[in-house]
């Protein structure tokens, strides 16, 4: 049985292969990454316990869709629409004008996350076409936070400053791809 430490080294394809065959350390791994963001979400229209039922359900879905079929999203993404589907189901149970205000919070979150979820895949399609060297070094420093000198260790640059250096043209790179 995996660990829960080595399941972030998997990509989202297998980490749905681990849930569709019942791996239960990949559920509660899964759960664990994605609770932040589905409680974000909940936090304004109920207690813990209510955002947790939320949530529960969310993952139950989740893994029941994933027990049938692969997904053609990412987990987060489904998980967050089907969280946010809940908490619409229950706002149109409360009165109308604290609806109406739930309604647009809600919306208004939605927007931000279907914003913030473009820019990501604008930046990862950034990135595949930059290539695997720009690729990796963006990565290692922006992501890892590893120092100039372990990136020029770890990528065999002869010393920080070259690394740095290749850092910038990487960036001056990325940044011609993603906005020409």
């Amino acid at each position: 049985m995996k660990k829960l430490r080595t399941y972030n080294q998997l990509s989202e394809e297998e980490l749905q292969i681990c849930v569709s065959e019942k791996d239960e350390m990949a559920v509660e791994f899964i759960y664990n990454k994605n609770k932040q963001m589905i409680f974000s979400l909940g936090k304004k229209y109920g207690s813990g316990d209510e955002i947790e039922d939320i949530y529960q359900e969310a993952m139950l879905v989740l893994v029941n869709t994933l027990y049938e079929k692969k997904l053609n999203c990412k987990m987060s993404t489904f998980l967050y629409s089907v969280a946010r589907n809940i908490v619409l189901k229950k706002l149109r149970n409360k009165p109308i004008l604290e609806n109406v205000e739930n309604l647009v919070e809600v919306n208004d979150e939605i927007e931000d996350y279907n914003k913030y979820e473009q820019k990501r895949k604008t930046l990862q399609s950034a990135l595949e076409r930059i290539g695997e060297r720009c690729k990796s070094i963006l990565t290692l420093f922006y992501i890892e936070t590893l120092s100039m000198e372990n990136i020029a260790n770890k990528l065999g640059y002869t010393n920080s400053e070259n690394a740095k250096n290749q850092k910038y043209k990487c960036m001056k790179k990325l940044r011609k791809e993603i906005y020409g």
